[in-house]
């Protein structure tokens, strides 16, 4: 069984492929080329690429050196996520490659203690990114330390406890995955 899911795995299409314009590839319009080669990942996903109009902004959360975040809603259903808005136009080749592994592993990544990934946006004329993940309404163990040293309290020791068991079993996925083979430089803990 973890073979079958192995394989399944190997034959995911990368989600952003098409950022990178060097590496990008079209089918030609020759019927019988189209036929000896498959489309490109990134034609594919194309047919299902989701929309910024698909989306309600609702309003910022934060800005950093990656881009802004926003919290935003699902107009299909109404649900509230967020997504993280990266400018990768004025990118070079390997920052690009670096945004397209880190979408890849967070699709990758399923884990109760690991933001939750949705779905990707691609805006190629204003070259933007976002990434659409799961809202976290408590905030990210920065705030949570942010806010008990502005009310002057500390946090229970439970509490830490509870915090080191998560981060512990989420990096332990991001190390070994499900299989056992993932190995993941993560820069971004929170």
């Amino acid at each position: 069984q973890q073979e079958a899911k192995a394989g399944r795995l190997q034959q995911q299409q990368p989600v952003v492929w098409a950022i990178s314009s060097s590496r990008a590839s079209h089918p030609t319009s020759s019927p019988s080329s189209r036929r000896q080669h498959p489309p490109s990942p990134a034609a594919k996903m194309d047919r299902r690429e989701s929309r910024l109009d698909d989306y309600d902004v609702i309003g910022h959360i934060g800005s950093g050196s990656f881009g802004n975040v926003s919290k935003i809603r699902r107009k299909a259903d109404g649900k509230n996520l967020v997504w993280k808005e990266v400018n990768y136009g004025k990118m070079c080749e390997k920052e690009k490659q670096m945004l397209v592994n880190e979408v890849n592993l967070l699709r990758d990544l399923k884990h109760q203690h690991i933001v939750k990934y949705y779905d990707r946006i691609i805006d190629r004329e204003r070259t933007r990114l976002y990434i659409v993940m799961e809202f976290c309404e408590g905030g990210d163990l920065a705030t949570l330390i942010k806010q008990h040293k502005r009310e002057g309290r500390r946090i229970e020791e439970d509490k830490i406890w509870e915090i080191l068991v998560q981060v512990s079993l989420a990096l332990f996925e991001c190390h070994t995955g499900r299989l056992g083979k993932r190995r993941v430089l993560h820069r971004d803990v929170k």
